[in-house]
This record gives structure tokens, sequence and C-alpha cells, in this order.
């Protein structure tokens, strides 16, 4: 039944019991806004770059956040006030704690959905005994302060009250020298190695490897909901320089896929999509795993179903009759052309909407583009409006 056609009935019903339309009308706003406020999308996205010590920084970790924060809210409907986001210095371990507490905490037992990720470095951490590993992730702060057990991470997630969540690693655990790879580098640093150990092999701490000898690595068990890591325990993990930006290889094939997709696609066949790209094929050392794939062949990603079918992108910001758009949806190999000339359509709202003009492509820079109505006038749709590439220049 249609809303109109449901909201006559109703009012119907109320005038025969002798109830005012204006006190239905009322009832049913306060009703839709708990409702609303019951199903709350909420996501905590964390990206690091810059690390204090020596080592190279990392380019592409706020550049993950961006990318999963646009997705989140113009794909998927997420409500900006409702995406926190930790970057660089406020990335800290009590920071992370918080975020979990407080804006996850008590509202994850009525979210839609929930959705976690970290990209930067991780690392191999000696644990109880010097032959027992576990993985960590480096954060911001003191030295001796600025890591986290990824155990300790999985806990807070499991301590959320959905099960209907997503935890996304961007990170890399085990290191093989050199770091930069052309035009990767990994998001991995040596083992920190206590000295006792390290006195014992200081060739292996030299080459940033683990100690010699019985070596357990210890990987907790992931936590209740889907795990999607850029790569398997024992594996490496790298971002790349795309055109114009650098991001996870994870993080923007994920994204970029997951803007075309249509409304029946189930996480499990999305993710076999993103880990058989030709561009992991290149890096033949990183192999991306899903943890909970009875789940991931029954259910859409982040347990959500895209409104439309597959898009390019979306109108970020409208100034007069001109428009910046974001192109996450547009396939990295396809980026390099996509040159000035190029035209976008719009996507209507509404099917039955007459379709609106086209933007015509003036400059484009990484994933950002600065469009203008084709024929040099009309009215840009709003912002929030899908697009999809109509024909290249």
């Amino acid at each position: 039944m249609e809303r109109r056609s449901f909201l006559q009935k109703l009012l119907l019903v109320a005038a025969g019991l002798g109830l005012s339309p204006g006190w239905l009308v009322g009832q049913a706003e306060r009703y839709g806004q708990a409702l609303a406020a019951s199903s709350r999308k909420l996501a905590l996205l964390i990206g690091i770059n810059r690390y204090p010590g020596e080592g190279s920084p990392l380019q592409g970790c706020v550049t993950d956040v961006e990318l999963q924060r646009e997705l989140l809210r113009y794909r998927f409907g997420f409500d900006p006030a409702d995406i926190l986001i930790l970057t660089d210095g406020a990335a800290t371990s009590s920071a992370i704690q918080s975020a979990f507490a407080e804006h996850l905490g008590s509202a994850s037992q009525t979210a839609e959905t929930v959705v976690v990720q970290f990209s930067g470095y991780g690392q191999w951490r000696a644990g109880s005994s010097p032959e027992r590993w576990q993985p960590a992730l480096l954060l911001a702060g003191p030295e001796e302060a600025a890591a986290m057990g990824l155990e300790r991470f999985f806990q807070l997630v499991q301590s959320l009250g959905t099960a209907q969540l997503t935890t996304i690693l961007d990170c890399g655990f085990t290191y093989v020298a050199p770091a930069v790879r052309g035009n990767l580098q990994l998001r991995s640093r040596p083992p920190k190695v206590p000295k006792e150990v390290a006195s014992t092999s200081p060739e292996a701490v030299a080459l940033g490897r683990l100690p010699s000898g019985e070596v357990q690595q210890i990987w907790p068990s992931p936590p209740k909901g889907l795990l999607i890591a850029a790569t398997a325990p024992q594996d490496l993990a790298a971002e790349a320089a795309w055109p114009g930006f650098h991001a996870g290889i994870l993080t923007y094939l994920l994204t970029q896929y997951l803007w075309e997709i249509t409304p029946a696609t189930r996480l499990l066949i999305a993710f076999n999509q993103v880990a058989s790209r030709r561009e992991l094929g290149l890096f033949a050392c990183q192999r991306p795993i899903l943890e909970g794939k009875e789940t991931a062949r029954r259910i859409p990603p982040y347990f959500l179903t895209p409104p439309q079918v597959g898009v390019s992108g979306v109108i970020q910001e409208v100034k007069g009759n001109r428009a910046q758009v974001w192109l996450g949806g547009i396939p990295p190999a396809a980026l390099c052309g996509l040159q000035p000339g190029t035209l976008l359509a719009p996507i209507a709202a509404e099917p039955s909407n007459a379709s609106p003009a086209p933007l015509l492509i003036r400059s484009r820079n990484g994933l950002l583009a600065q469009v203008q109505p084709a024929n040099g006038e009309g009215q840009i749709p709003p912002a929030g409006t899908p697009v999809r590439e109509q024909l290249r220049s």
C-alpha cells in the first residue's frame, strides 16, 4: 500500500473514532522520530598517516576514512552525525576506547548496523613469553601507549550491542623489507622485539623479522558480525598511489565496487569480486580475508541494501552553476582517462521525474571533479544527487 493511501485510510479511521487529524499527525511524527532513533546507522572510522618516530609516514589512511565516509553517507544513508572520525593525532588508545563507549556504546543495542574501520600500521609484538607473538594496531600518542593489541580491539567490537556489525582492517602485521616498493607502501612495521630477545637474534632484528627459533603467532578469535581484513596474518598489506591520491588497496577497491553494486548483491559476491581484482593480483603478497562467510552469503554489504543500481559518484557541494562531485565509484583503470569534457548524468530522485541535464567535468583532482551544466545554463541538482558517467571526451 502506498504511503499516501495508507495515511488517507488512517485519517478516515481516526475521524470515525472522533480523533483529531492534527493529534493523529502529531502522534505519527513522534512515532516516526522514535523509530528513526532506534534504527540508527553508526560508524567509527580510524585512519592514521602520521606516526611518531622513524619510518616512512603513510599517505593513504586518512583517504581511506574519506572513501568510507562518503560511501556510508551517500550510498548507504548514514547521517553524518553518526559517523565518528578519528585521524592522526586524535586516534589515541583512550580516544578509541571512549568512542566505543560513548559514540557506539548503548546506541549500538538498537542500531540498524555498525561499521568500524581501522587504517594504519600493524605490528607483531612479544606476548606473555618470548616465543608468543601477538598482533597490535599502532596508534597515535606517546610511544609506550601508542599501540592496542588486536585482541583488545576485537573485545571492544564484541562488546557492542548488535551483531549486525562490520569490522574492516586495512593494515598488515607481517613486515618484509623494503617498506616502499614502487608505488606501494607496506602498512606494517618491523616486530617490536624485547632487548633480551634481540640480543639472541641480531640478524633477524636487523632485517625486521621475527626472531629465529620456535615462534608462535597468536591470532585472536574474530569478533561477532563480519570481519574484512586487508590480508592474512602471515602476508603483507599495502597502500598504493592511484591517479591523484593514495589509499589502501583494500579500502579503495572495496568502496569503489560498492558504489557500483545492484541492490541484490550479497556481501560474499562483492568480496570475491574485490579479491579477484587485477590491482590486487599485481601485489601477489596481499590476500584479503573475510570472516563470517556463511552470514555474508545471505546479507548485503554492511547489512544494508543500497537504494539504486550502481552509480559513479555523488554531487557533494553546489555553488551557483558550479558543483563539486565525488567520483568514488569510477574503477581505478577508468579513472586515469577521466578528462575535462566528460559528461556525467545526474540520477533523478524518482524514476518518474524528468532526468536532470548532464554535467560537464571542467577539472579533476583525484576523486574530486568540478562540474557545470553541459549546456552552460540550467540548475544543478542538489548535493546528495548520485551521478553516472555518461560520455567521455
